[in-house]
Order: structure tokens, then sequence, then C-alpha cells
């Protein structure tokens, strides 16, 4: 007597923002058959502005309500399990903020933090953190780039590459 053994649907942790990027991998994962638990990062903090008494009707904190807002919206829409809610703010700051700072009053440059930090430093280390918590087989993000997996070098994680476009490329 032969049972027959379930296999488990892939899980996918996904970096939804609430922008239509993320909301389309969402579904090009959903289309594939994995189950999708998306996760919404916090990365900034009004406070951080020097203003400690920030309400919820800075600029900052409504376009972060209506971000997770759309980004809860999107995750209902498609089925996806509920969001999962990371505050990185320190992450952020400290990270990211604080040091292209650093770089300005130290170099005069004033490089583009996101580009530069954010991803690298706070968002897919965060996202790696988030799927070996929960098991997951893939992380996914709305990001434009190239994922090169050595499949023959199992002991070697995937890595990203720039876009073949590199108008387009978001990899950093």
């Amino acid at each position: 007597h032969l049972q027959t053994l379930k296999q488990r649907t892939p899980l996918a942790i996904l970096g939804l923002s609430g922008g239509v990027d993320s909301a389309v991998a969402a579904l090009i994962l959903k289309r594939a058959g994995f189950e999708v638990a998306p996760v919404f990062m916090r990365c900034w903090d009004a406070a951080h502005q020097g203003d400690q008494g920030a309400s919820s009707d800075d600029p900052w904190c409504a376009s972060e309500a209506g971000a997770l807002n759309s980004a809860e919206n999107v995750a209902r829409s498609l089925n996806l399990q509920p969001v999962v809610r990371l505050d990185l703010t320190s992450e952020y700051y400290h990270q990211v903020f604080r040091p292209m700072l650093d770089a300005y009053g130290r170099l005069g440059v004033t490089p583009n933090p996101d580009a530069a930090f954010c991803n690298p430093c706070v968002k897919f280390p965060a996202l790696m953190e988030c799927a070996q918590r929960y098991g997951a087989d893939v992380i996914a993000t709305g990001h434009y780039a190239r994922v090169v997996n050595q499949l023959n070098h199992a002991e070697e994680p995937p890595h990203m590459l720039r876009a073949v476009d590199r108008v387009k490329d978001q990899s950093v």
C-alpha cells in the first residue's frame, strides 16, 4: 500500500512596498504556484528629521501609511498571507542615513543613500532573515535585476547581478 505524499507548496518571502513593481512580482509568484508571504519594511521615522514631535500628518508618515495600506490591499486582493511588518528604522538610520550625511560632510558628495546602501545593507538582509525564519524557498522583490543560481554548485547561494538594461537596473 503506497501513500501519495502531498508536496508542500513552495513559500516565497516578498518585499511588498505597495508599489506596482512588487505587486506584479506577487502576482507572478502566485501564478507560478508559490504561497506568498509579503513583508512591508518600514525604513524611515519622521523623528529622524529632527522633529521629535512628529505626527501622523507628517508627509513622511503619511506616504508610508499609504504605502502600507496599498501593500495590505494587494495582499488581500491576491489572497496572500497577511503582511508582515518589519521596523527597520534604526538599521536604516545607522547604516544608510548617517553614512550619507557623513560622506556629504567629509567629501561634499551627495550619494543616493537608498541605491548605495539601503538594499544591500538593510532590505535584502532583512528579507533573507525572514526567509530563514519562515523556511521560505525563495525571496523576491519588484526590483529590476538578474539573478544567477549556480545549480551545479548547490552550496553557493544565488547571486543578484546588474540588469541587462543598465538604465532600468535596480540591483544596488
